[in-house]
């Protein structure tokens, strides 16, 4: 991944120097001028910190000090009814440059029997801060969460100037942010932003178990081809 791109390179200084001209008789003298500019270019720094005010820590800091990995709280011993609540997770650009999003996609670990990421729901919704795209990315059991996005979603357009109408292809610039929120549900429809479907009850074969979610949003200096 490119940490920067320098598109304009610093002119080069031009110099001129007069040719000699006789000035009276047997006096010369040499007449000299320059011209010239300079330009520093500084790298960017592409530097985007994943906070939550619903709990949780961070799991892994990056060489700046931003948080590159949060971890949210667990949601333990649900009934076959249950409502986790919303958790929302927010980016912050703390960097020089914009923060394109290059991917996003979820992976669903199981913890056996596995029955129970198949029957409860979660639903992952885009908040859409600072004028960003706004609305459902996933609202389904947990094991069909995408592996990759897009995956059949059916977005509108952002509003947002220079962006597309994939959330994959909009940037979060420096000192804006974005977020999404997670809930986890099952015995009836969720709460959150969005979320639309009804989830059946859990069954006796989902005792026991449980999985985890993990969503993984990648950034890039430059928008995504």
């Amino acid at each position: 991944m490119k940490l920067f791109k320098i598109k304009n390179f610093a002119a080069i200084g031009a110099m001129s120097i007069a040719g000699v001209g006789l000035v009276g008789v047997g006096a010369h003298a040499v007449y000299t001028s320059t011209a010239g500019d300079t330009q520093t270019i500084n790298a960017g720094t592409l530097a985007i910190s994943a906070t939550s005010t619903d709990g949780g820590s961070c799991a892994a800091y990056d060489g700046n000090g931003n948080c590159g990995s949060w971890t949210l709280p667990d949601v333990s011993g649900v009934n076959s009814t249950f409502n986790s609540g919303n958790f929302t997770v927010t980016f912050t650009n703390n960097g020089t440059v914009a923060g394109w999003y290059n991917s996003q996609s979820a992976t669903v670990i199981a913890t056996a029997p596995d029955n129970f990421s198949n029957d409860a729901w979660v639903c992952i919704y885009q908040t859409g801060l600072d004028g960003h795209y706004s609305g459902p990315l996933y609202d389904g059991v947990i094991s069909g969460a995408p592996a990759a996005y897009p995956a059949g979603f059916s977005v509108a357009s952002s509003g947002y100037a220079g962006e597309s109408a994939t959330p994959l292809e909009y940037a979060i610039q420096p000192a804006s942010a974005d977020s999404y929120t997670v809930q986890f549900y099952a015995g009836g429809a969720g709460t959150g932003p969005d979320c639309t479907g009804v989830a059946p009850q859990l069954t006796s074969v989902d005792e026991g178990g449980g999985a985890t979610l993990t969503i993984t949003n990648v950034f890039d200096d430059t928008p995504v081809s």
